[in-house]
């Protein structure tokens, strides 16, 4: 064990599919070994999961669709929809006023469920305002 760090084991298919990560991974610097690209992205799976539970439990996924993704707003104490406009291309937002760039928007965008549901529709990410 080389100190600082503890050994890991995945599955074999998730191995590999993390090596063609790596291997095609073209904003990774040329000289960065394996190990500590998988370290930089469990790192950054932490830190979104630390994110979650700090700005995520006022806002719960509840299900989704081919047309919207309804949400519970705990702080607002109120259900509300995220509508998906499959033309535009873009998440609005019902509670304020069909804005693209809310964090109603954003937390959506957060959903793996979503998130592979728009992905697979063609969706980019749109940048995504915390002030609201």
């Amino acid at each position: 064990m080389v100190k600082g760090w503890i050994p890991i084991s995945v599955s074999e298919q998730l191995g590999q599919r993390l090596i063609a990560l790596y291997s095609n991974d073209r904003k990774r610097p040329e000289n960065q070994k394996f190990s500590p690209w998988v370290n930089n992205i469990l790192l950054k799976y932490v830190e979104f999961q630390e994110q979650q539970k700090e700005y995520g439990p006022f806002l719960e996924f509840k299900d989704a669709d081919q047309t919207m993704v309804n949400l519970y707003d705990h702080e607002r104490k109120k259900s509300l929809a995220v509508y998906i406009d499959n033309l535009k291309k873009k998440l609005h937002c019902e509670y304020h006023n069909d804005k693209t760039d809310c964090l109603h928007v954003g937390f959506c965008l957060g959903i793996p469920e979503v998130y592979r549901l728009l992905i697979k529709d063609g969706f980019k990410s749109p940048k995504s305002s915390r002030n609201n």
